[in-house]
């Protein structure tokens, strides 16, 4: 299976929304990877941290590393590194995009068994080989990610798109080393032995595979490494036997139905997608359309149009929302129903009709008995006449 078709849609996704955005600081990542003197940090960092394994002392594993190098298409020969003093199993790829620089840490060759390293090498070269591919695109969203969120006050959407980024970034190095060693298990008892000492690795991978804990309903821990060590371990069993038809339930674990202060970017866009369908939807009603709601619907979406395709795209149910999602619906709706003072039932019962598409009414009711200071009657008797009202 080619790499390229096991890059998570997320990635591409969130690389154009980036590319337009932020297209100044896309062209300065850009040209600052492409430096000259780019990769000098890390090499001096790999200087002070590292001694590097001579290819001739530690032939094996450089044996095993050029042979997952070519298997995963890359012509470049490897650069093995020793970490000085860590002692927990790990391994990572140091930022230079010319060739690939790994640094080992702990006894990996004494405590990992030689499909393990395969997979542990496999994972480390697909980080580099996703910095090759789109002409660097991957490495370039990553670094505008990685500088937006050092801003001194950076916005909550880009820091939890950066984390879902680089948990699907692992994913998709999990999946190349997956389909190398065509063993899911092989990929989740290094994740595990890497994650947690040795010891409490080699328990935690037997009992996942002998209680076949991928399949099991999944619940998010409070602890946000357990979480993406279950989520990465459950994700690539589901895609080695499930391959695409895994993937809705995949991104469900990971992107989730957060809440409104928590959505990334790419939440953030099908919330105003969503919302401006609803508009849509509401302005549908001509005697509706009156110069206060007109007025709204531009301070929502200064470009807004009123849409007259009576094809339109419809509003999903939100029923399976957060909460305070399903909150922010219910107040666009209430926006909505009371823009214009002088308008008569009519707003309200559109309102009310679409509070039922979203699955929202009983909360909207709730709310627009409070906030519109109505009673039950009044509101019921606009709920028995809404086809009356809106045909």
């Amino acid at each position: 299976m080619k790499s390229e078709t096991m890059v998570p849609p997320y990635l591409d996704q969130l690389a154009a929304i980036l590319e337009e955005r932020e297209s100044a600081l896309w062209s300065w990542c850009r040209q600052e990877l492409q430096r000259p003197d780019a990769g000098d940090a890390a090499r001096l960092e790999l200087r002070k941290t590292t001694y590097p394994l001579d290819q001739k002392s530690h032939a094996e594993i450089y044996e095993v590393a050029c042979q997952v190098a070519t298997e995963l298409g890359i012509d470049t020969v490897p650069t093995l590194y020793q970490a000085q003093e860590e002692t927990r199993l790990n391994a990572t790829l140091a930022p230079l995009t010319a060739a690939p620089h790994i640094t080992l840490y702990g006894p990996v060759k004494d405590q990992l068994d030689a499909g393990e390293i395969q997979v542990l090498l496999a994972h480390e070269l697909s980080h580099w080989l996703l910095w090759q591919m789109k002409q660097g695109v991957y490495q370039v969203a990553e670094e505008v990610l990685r500088t937006l969120c050092q801003q001194p006050q950076p916005h909550d959407a880009y820091i939890n798109s950066f984390r879902i980024y680089r948990v699907y970034t692992e994913i998709f190095c999990d999946r190349n080393a997956c389909s190398l060693a065509e063993d899911a298990g092989k990929v989740v008892s290094v994740l595990l032995k890497t994650t947690l000492d040795t010891e409490k690795g080699q328990v935690a991978s037997a009992l996942y595979q002998e209680e076949k804990w991928w399949e099991k309903e999944w619940v998010a821990s409070a602890n946000a490494e357990q979480t993406e060590v279950d989520v990465r371990a459950r994700a690539v069993h589901m895609w080695w036997s499930q391959a695409e038809a895994a993937d809705s339930q995949i991104t469900a674990m990971i992107e989730g139905c957060p809440p409104l202060n928590s959505l990334d970017v790419l939440a953030q866009q099908r919330l105003q997608a969503t919302t401006r369908r609803l508009i849509d939807q509401f302005m549908k009603y001509p005697r509706i359309r009156t110069k206060p709601l007109l007025t709204l619907c531009r301070e929502y979406f200064p470009d807004y149009e009123v849409n007259t395709d009576e094809e339109g795209e419809t509003v999903a149910s939100i029923g399976e929302e957060d909460e305070s999602v399903q909150q922010y619906f219910v107040y666009v709706l209430l926006d909505l129903a009371t823009a214009d003072p002088e308008s008569d039932a009519l707003p309200l019962a559109a309102a009310l009709r679409l509070s039922k598409q979203l699955e929202i009414q009983e909360k909207f009711s709730a709310a627009a008995l409070q906030e519109m200071r109505l009673r039950k009657r009044q509101l019921q008797q606009i709920h028995e006449q809404i086809d009356t009202l809106l045909g």
